[in-house]
């Protein structure tokens, strides 16, 4: 099974509140996240814009099927 076959995310507590590589703090969190379609389904991950730091951690990853049931049963 491969990473992206399936959603997933990852528990809040493994969510960093800084960079492990530059330090730079993550605070506002939500300027630090961004969502994009990726192999069939939509990624949220969060980046460092630290200069040249290029940490990011996957935070989730929902198919599309997952998304569209989850509008269908939003609309019920």
């Amino acid at each position: 099974m491969k990473k992206y076959d399936q959603s997933f995310s990852v528990d809040k507590d493994d969510i960093p509140s800084k960079c492990p590589i530059c330090g730079l703090e993550f605070l506002p969190l939500t300027d630090y996240i961004d969502t994009n379609y990726y192999l069939g389904g939509y990624r949220t991950m969060l980046y460092c814009d630290n200069g040249t730091c290029n940490f990011k951690k996957i935070l989730s990853y929902d198919t599309h099927e997952d998304v569209e049931k989850s509008m269908i049963e939003n609309d019920s």
